[in-house]
């Protein structure tokens, strides 16, 4: 099982205030060893494509909500959100296990990542359900949702919840393994997931705990590559 431990915050130059909106979203951090599980995936997935970019070791998280580009006082409303959410969700340490690979099909490439078991159950929570991971991360998302609402972080509600791991972005099959299609592709991988699941003595897939959701601002620093910098951190 793996914690993420709190990561430094580039420039805790942040607490100083800013004059710019920031592209900003609230997530959960994996911890070394789920993102080694999730490098791996990804080595598993690219031979098999001619086209892909690879989401960078550094930049792998799970997105609780994506809050898009917030000036200094909303962002304010936001960490006070994640508070209260954090206090009246009340769900500790949440572990979780790594799903299967799926993608969300788009016209450049498909989009590829690792969901979370539990997928597919009732999606209701109840008090004895709150006790299992997945029940809890929903739990701590709709609680998440209804403050950033009442505090003024966001105008309009959150979508649709599909917790997964962005694995890589643009993604195309080569030519020969195109026909197939890409739903076969990924049962073949699931597949392989699976028994290698087994053969490595771990029948379940890797667990990934975690303790705190973190407020994270998407950039490109100097006009480089993207980066996503965690700037504050709530304990759950």
């Amino acid at each position: 099982m793996d914690e993420a431990e709190p990561r430094r915050t580039g420039a805790a130059a942040e607490k100083a205030g800013h004059a710019k909106p920031r592209r900003l979203f609230v997530a959960l951090l994996p911890g070394e060893s789920t993102r080694d599980e999730l490098v791996a995936t990804q080595k598993a997935l690219f031979p098999h494509f001619d086209h892909g970019k690879a989401t960078s070791r550094e930049n792998l998280h799970l997105t609780l909500a994506f809050l898009g580009k917030l000036d200094a006082g909303r962002e304010e409303r936001a960490l006070l959100a994640m508070r209260f959410a954090a206090h009246d969700a009340h769900v500790g340490h949440v572990c979780l296990e790594l799903g299967d690979i799926g993608c969300f099909e788009k016209r450049r490439g498909s989009i590829l990542w690792r969901g979370l078991r539990g997928e597919g159950g009732p999606g209701r929570v109840t008090v004895a359900e709150a006790q299992l991971g997945y029940e809890r991360l929903l739990l701590l998302r709709d609680t998440l949702g209804s403050q950033l609402l009442r505090q003024g972080a966001i105008d309009e509600p959150l979508h649709r919840f599909s917790p997964h791991m962005t694995l890589a972005r643009g993604c195309r099959l080569r030519k020969e393994e195109r026909e197939a299609g890409m739903d076969a592709f990924l049962a073949q991988m699931n597949e392989q997931l699976a028994t290698h699941s087994l053969r490595a003595g771990r029948p379940g897939a890797t667990k990934m705990r975690v303790g705190a959701m973190s407020l994270m601002w998407s950039h490109h620093p100097d006009g480089g590559a993207l980066v996503y910098t965690e700037v504050a951190r709530v304990s759950l």
